[in-house]
């Protein structure tokens, strides 16, 4: 179980930092077991979610051995890493559509199951640019 460190909270809570550790935080923490779906934290360290491949390809949870793609240089149009350099199985694309400026203006995840080919997330950015060259917002719609 956690403990507070009474430092980090400041002077008064010397005395009550201990008696929430001890009384509320479990209670605390039970609770969001359950209203998250009730997976522990190693559970969830096997899901593949987009969070474990952004910015840059697969980590935490994934062998190593993962073999990049890129296509359409010099201004990538699609980046894949795949579970080998045999490209047996797609582990995640990223699909990008330039403007004339060749800026980003959609970029699309597909993070894939197991077999390498069903998607199971997809989730895509549309950015907009004030003469076309600084980002002034982007919108992510989550599609599966």
């Amino acid at each position: 179980m956690p403990k507070i460190n009474p430092s980090q909270l400041g002077g008064l809570t010397t005395i009550i930092a201990p008696i929430i550790s001890a009384t509320i935080l479990p209670i605390i923490l039970e609770q969001t077991v359950a209203v998250s779906g009730g997976i522990t934290p190693a559970q969830h360290e096997t899901l593949p979610q987009s969070i474990h491949f952004i910015s840059d390809g697969p980590a935490h949870g994934f062998t190593s051995g993962a073999y990049k793609e890129i296509s359409g240089m010099p201004f990538p149009s699609n980046i894949v890493w795949y579970t080998d350099s045999g490209k047996s199985k797609k582990i995640v694309e990223k699909i990008i559509v330039r403007n004339i400026t060749k800026m980003p203006t959609l970029i699309t995840w597909n993070i894939y199951n197991s077999d390498g080919i069903t998607i199971v997330n997809s989730l895509s950015d549309t950015i907009n640019y004030i003469n076309n060259i600084f980002e002034i917002n982007r919108t992510r719609t989550i599609i599966i």
